[in-house]
């Protein structure tokens, strides 16, 4: 196998630099499901959830990210959770939507204007269901606030 040292590149034109460098522990922890969250200095624009890593963050026809202006000084995180089932990462992901209540997530604009997102008027029974798991969510919120000393 050919080495090849990349500084040499540099001294040619400095487009040939690579930009980023991820190790191959650092790919398959991004390969797998995570929480994401958009930040622009102290608002949270979006949280989001990828079975699939971060692939479904960086696609170009992402629901959100591809609509609206990503700007240089916004802060982009993601949580992983190797340990978890699909189903607990998905809870964080509401759990963090509650506590951080970001300006773009479908749940609070609907809240605000149902109309928004052209949905139909629930029926009362998934009104009181809705109601539940949501009172679920903000107890398991309450309790990692408890957690983190807020």
């Amino acid at each position: 196998m050919k080495s090849f040292d990349l500084n040499k590149l540099a001294k040619w034109d400095n487009h040939y630099i690579p930009t980023l460098k991820l190790y191959g522990a650092e790919v398959i922890k991004l390969q797998e499901p995570c929480v994401y969250g958009w930040q622009r200095g102290n608002t949270w624009l979006y949280i989001g959830f990828s079975s699939v890593g971060i692939a479904r963050t960086l696609a170009s026809n992402h629901h959100i990210l591809s609509v609206y202006e990503i700007l240089p000084g916004d802060d982009f995180y993601i949580w992983h959770f190797p340990e978890k089932t699909v189903e607990e990462v998905k809870a964080f992901e509401a759990t963090l939507i509650m506590l951080l209540e970001p300006k773009f997530n479908k749940t609070l604009v609907c809240k605000k204007n149902p109309n928004r997102w052209g949905q139909k008027k629930p029926k009362i029974e998934a009104i009181g269901k809705r109601a539940k798991e949501r009172n679920k969510r903000k107890k398991e919120a309450e309790e990692l606030l408890k957690l983190v000393g807020e």
